[in-house]
């Protein structure tokens, strides 16, 4: 009679306790719906786990990279590193292909060199065969996030939100010009952490700090 309905664990017990007790009954409805056929066919499956991103040890070791927009008419490419949490942007028009996004690396590694290791999506750009390449030129792991689970490059998709909103609430503010916006929209974000990342950037070696982070390709 309980569990007539298939209804799951909580629940089971939930209406154990209004109508009867019985001892170890916790046990025995556990039982139960372990042991129910109908219940395991129609058990969702659960979600893979993915394990978080360990911070490196040194700064401009690991890399993060994502697209965001079109804002302001532009798509932007995120680049964000994982021991300072440092963000470069890239205007890259609307052209987001393998050669366009290889000469916007080529720019951020003529000011930093090269990163360790680079972690994007699956994205078309990114695992293109000249983009490759490009990672083989400068012996660079590239890693990719899990197909249908971008928020494994979860570092450079926390920085995409916050650049969207930041974007917004420029546009929303009256201001017109992009390239205004996005400097006040880095200097915000630049502001949150500057502790954190005067701190990171006295153990490491890249100079950040007289540096502008904003690319115009």
């Amino acid at each position: 009679m309980l569990h007539r309905g298939h209804i799951g664990i909580i629940k089971m017990k939930h209406l154990a306790r209004t109508c009867c007790w019985w001892p170890n009954i916790d046990k025995d409805i556990s039982d139960m719906i372990k042991s129910c056929t109908i219940c395991s066919k129609l058990q969702p499956l659960q979600k893979p786990t993915f394990n978080s991103w360990k911070e490196p040890k040194q700064v401009w070791s690991r890399l993060h990279m994502d697209f965001a927009g079109p804002i302001m008419n532009s798509k932007w490419l995120i680049i964000v590193d994982a021991k300072s949490k440092f963000p470069i942007v890239v205007d890259m028009k609307n052209n987001t292909s393998a050669k366009y996004v290889r000469d916007a690396l080529e720019q951020v590694i003529d000011w930093f060199g090269p990163p360790q290791t680079l972690v994007t999506d699956n994205g078309p750009p990114f695992n293109s065969y000249e983009m490759k390449k490009f990672y083989d030129k400068y012996a660079i792991k590239h890693i990719t996030s899990p197909p249908y689970h971008p928020a494994s490059n979860g570092l450079a998709e926390r920085f995409v939100r916050s650049f969207k909103e930041g974007m917004l609430k420029e546009q929303q503010a009256g201001q017109t010009n992009k390239f205004c916006a996005i400097r006040n929209v880095l200097r915000c974000y630049t502001l949150k952490k500057i502790k954190e990342v005067y701190r990171t950037l006295r153990k490491g070696s890249v100079d950040f700090k007289n540096s502008t982070n904003v690319l115009k390709v």
